[in-house]
């Protein structure tokens, strides 16, 4: 009866120190002996730099190892109001499971005067859980005080320690200290002290300051002082693998086996598993029927959907997972609580298995870390069937499908947790599945409505992600969700959703097509006041989400990119008459994506089509290529989005006539200007020079420049004449401003083409008969064409700047001003053209003639 009582009381008192180390108790207490003298320091910054009103003249974290104490102490400095409002609440998190929260001192300097503020009564505690928002309790606590009567001028003094470390770890140390900010600081001191028969390793990364290293009375310390240390910019969008900021790491652990032999000795024992428990594994090995692989796939299909994803991590349970039996029983845990059940699950059924450590942020780079259990954060589960090995996820949920094609984000260097493994395996990249998106719009006529029409399928990881979207809203905010994308992509038409969304899923294969259908009312909007010109446009939005937008501005880290990611994009835009569209393309091909798009118009239906296939090739893209990215999605942009125009009451047709009367036009100058230019190439002459007639050279030297000019112009006139005199012009002219002006002066424009095409075409002829009018007829061609070049950019100075493309413009007169101004010269005074071009038209060589050329044949030539 003794023994009884003694035993419940014993029960008693733990139970009480149990609650009651749940919640801190603030000390207080003079400073620490062991601390270093701060170095002195003007801890000066540059006030430019400095955000919300105040900045931190001092930050100062001194380790004690086998005290198991930090020592802190922070000075701010109040520059305004703003840091009045922003700088005087003192806020520190506390794990009162393991750590003891003792103040040293909290004063406030002003002028001269040093005031005493610490009270500890006056202190909160508040028990906030900043992870609660993913389902993680740790216990934590936040010793929250406000400080009164803060003025402009005030410096804040805080000092305090934090004693007790976690136990989980036993008397074994680890840490990162970094050494950055991204705010300005007067001065960063850091140290590290610990007995010289402690035998840490240390590792510096990216460039971190050097350490001064000091042996005394059978302690070492290690100090760091950094007097107004580099801010640094915070880019946003940098990789999470990702890390260039300057820290050092130390560590107690020798190898990776070290600490695989520490995480096995905190293991829970397994024990004899509840009737419950195996008689669930009894049923999956019937359901199974010896196949080993769909008994993973159940096992692991109850683990991610059927235990919740709470984290009681309190204490050791931040490392050590609880009892797969109570796991099961309250159906809940975190990821190792998860993994071990699984694990526990597997071993039972004969399947070799074992939980493994991840880093879901540096894992790509943990070779380069020194052993330490502090370089994982997440835990998943490797089992192994035959040689087949599987790495699974149990806190994905939703996952369908087979487990040989399950989806597992690219962890990269893992440690697996069994006996006798020494080194980081890597896991293997799983392809993330992909989107098929189909739209349909359908325009409708001017005062009909339009309809659209989705077709959405997702495989692999893009039906996991959307499985999980759709059992976390109700079908009312799902519906409005898609249809506000819509709304907000088309600002001035109204969209409303016919019917209900439509879901078909496929588990065995994973896939997930949803169906939407929506009603547009006013998709054309009026162009002008005439009410007869119509417009409306449309955007295949869903590439353009995948390319996001970046500052254009210089980056020093990579960009973060969506890896693994494919989809196929088709956008089918049908009109309400034919209409006439010309293809387009755009391939992009480059380290981090690949991207081809064609656009394509059949007139059975009048369809115009706009397909893209996009492929994610890897998770970043380097600083250096971000010029290179924007170009391409400034690309991308041009051919994902059109505004089409529309005359409902002339119709196409009439537009047809309309370009057919000026097509007409046209001709018709041509066929008059071709009669008077015969009748010029006929008719006029030179003078002959019976001594350079005698003897004419041959075309050559630097006339094969002009030549292969005259030859290849007329090609490029008939194409720029022929690409104008479209229906399509005339009707996108009537949208813009000026359209009179503009009409105009492509009618003018065009004339002078055809002027140019038959001038031009003059010039060939007289070129290869070597007429000798050739030289005046082709220095007439080159300042006309200078002239028609000095006519477009007068227009796009002075009439029309918002609707022609200056830079274009400028460029062909810079060509057409090089060309005048060698060319013209050359055949002014150029020996080889006065000796070349010499015959008149018709001209007959006597034989006397005929015998000189030939003698001429082997003189030099000239130029």
């Amino acid at each position: 009866m003794r023994v009884s009582l003694l035993l419940l009381v014993i029960c008693l008192i733990s139970l009480s120190e149990s609650v009651f180390a749940t919640v801190p108790q603030l000390k207080k207490s003079v400073k620490p002996t062991w601390i270093l003298p701060l170095p002195k320091s003007n801890q000066q910054v540059n006030l430019r730099q400095v955000q919300y009103g105040y900045y931190i003249k001092l930050w100062e974290t001194q380790t004690q190892v086998e005290e198991k104490t930090t020592y802190y102490q922070e000075i701010r400095a109040i520059l305004s109001e703003e840091g009045v409002q922003n700088g005087s609440e003192v806020s520190i998190e506390v794990n009162p499971s393991y750590e003891s929260l003792i103040f040293h001192e909290i004063k406030v300097k002003r002028g001269s005067e040093l005031q005493d503020r610490l009270d500890l009564k006056a202190f909160k505690l508040i028990q906030e859980e900043s992870q609660r928002d993913q389902f993680i309790y740790r216990g934590t606590y936040t010793a929250s005080l406000t400080l009164n009567d803060i003025r402009k001028g005030d410096e804040i003094i805080i000092s305090y320690s934090l004693k007790g470390r976690n136990p989980i770890f036993g008397d074994r140390y680890f840490n990162e200290m970094y050494f950055y900010s991204y705010s300005p600081f007067g001065q960063i001191f850091k140290s590290l002290i610990h007995s010289s028969k402690r035998d840490l390793q240390f590792k510096r990364f990216n460039n971190a300051p050097a350490a001064h290293k000091e042996i005394k009375g059978g302690q070492v310390s290690y100090s760091w002082n950094l007097d107004k240390p580099a801010v640094l910019e915070n880019e946003k969008n940098t990789p999470s693998w990702y890390n260039n900021l300057p820290f050092w790491q130390i560590t107690e652990y020798k190898s990776w086996e070290d600490v695989v032999n520490w995480e096995l000795s905190i293991l829970p024992s397994m024990g004899q598993l509840p009737a419950e428990l195996l008689k669930k594994v009894e049923s999956w090995k019937a359901q199974s029927s010896g196949n080993s692989v769909y008994l993973l796939e159940l096992a692991t299909r109850f683990i991610q959907n059927e235990i919740r994803y709470t984290g009681i991590e309190i204490g050791e349970y931040s490392h050590r997972p609880h009892v797969p039996s109570e796991v099961f029983r309250k159906r809940l845990g975190d990821c190792k609580d998860k993994s071990l059940l699984l694990v526990t699950l597997l071993r039972s059924a004969g399947i070799e298995a074992a939980i493994v450590d991840v880093d879901t942020y540096y894992g790509k780079n943990l070779n380069q870390y020194l052993p330490s259990p502090g370089v994982f954060n997440h835990v998943i589960v490797w089992a192994k069937i035959g040689e087949e090995v599987y790495w699974i996820d149990p806190t994905i949920s939703h996952q369908k499908g087979s487990i040989k094609a399950n989806y597992i984000p690219d962890y990269g260097k893992v440690l697996v947790i069994k006996t006798g493994e020494k080194s980081l395996q890597t896991t293997p990249i799983v392809p993330g599945g992909n989107v098929t998106v189909e739209e349909d719009y359908y325009l409708g006529s001017r005062n009909s409505k339009g309809r659209l029409f989705v077709k959405s399928t997702y495989w692999g990881r893009a039906a996991d992600q959307m499985r999980a979207n759709l059992a976390q809203k109700s079908m009312n905010e799902l519906e409005k969700d898609y249809r506000d994308y819509y709304q907000n992509m088309y600002q001035g038409v109204s969209i409303e959703m016919k019917d209900s969304l439509r879901f078909d899923e496929h588990k065995t294969e994973n896939k997930i097509t949803v169906y939407e259908e929506y009603i547009l009312e006013k998709v054309w909007k009026l162009a002008d006041s005439s009410e007869r010109l119509f417009t409306t446009s449309v955007i295949a939005d869903q590439i353009r989400n995948v390319f996001y937008e970046m500052p254009d501005k210089p980056r020093k880290n990579p960009f973060a990119w969506n890896y693994p990611n494919q989809m196929d994009y088709v956008v089918k835009v049908h009109f309400p008459e034919e209409w006439s569209l010309e293809p387009s393309h755009l391939t992009l091909n480059r380290d981090a994506y690949q991207l081809h798009y064609e656009g394509s118009y059949k007139s059975l239906g009048s369809i115009f089509t706009m397909s893209f296939k996009y492929t994610a090739k890897k998770d970043f893209i380097e600083a250096g290529k971000l010029n290179e990215y924007v170009k391409d999605r400034n690309d991308l942009v041009n051919v994902s989005g059109y505004e089409f125009t529309w005359y409902p009451e002339l119709g196409q047709s009439d537009l047809g006539s309309r370009a057919k009367y000026y097509i007409g036009l046209l001709i018709l100058l041509g066929i008059a200007l071709a009669v008077g230019l015969i009748r010029l190439h006929r008719s006029r002459s030179l003078p002959i020079d019976e001594y350079r007639i005698n003897s004419p050279e041959k075309i050559g030297g630097w006339l094969v420049l002009p030549m292969l000019s005259l030859i290849i112009s007329p090609l490029l006139l008939i194409i720029t004449i022929c690409g104008i005199v479209t229906p399509e012009i005339w009707a996108a002219m009537d949208v813009l401003p000026n359209s009179g002006i503009l009409k105009l002066t492509i009618l003018l424009e065009q004339i002078a083409n055809v002027f140019l095409l038959e001038w031009t075409i003059l010039c060939l002829i007289q070129f290869f008969q070597r007429r000798n009018t050739l030289p005046h007829y082709i220095i007439i061609l080159y300042g006309s064409n200078l002239l028609l070049c000095c006519f477009d950019v007068m227009i796009t100075e002075f009439l029309m700047p918002a609707t022609t493309n200056g830079k274009e413009s400028y460029n062909d007169l810079l060509r057409a001003i090089l060309i005048t101004a060698v060319w013209i010269p050359y055949f002014l005074r150029s020996t080889r053209v006065k000796r070349t071009f010499v015959f008149p038209y018709q001209y007959i060589p006597s034989l006397e003639n005929v015998k000189n050329s030939l003698e001429q044949e082997g003189s030099d030539v000239n130029l």
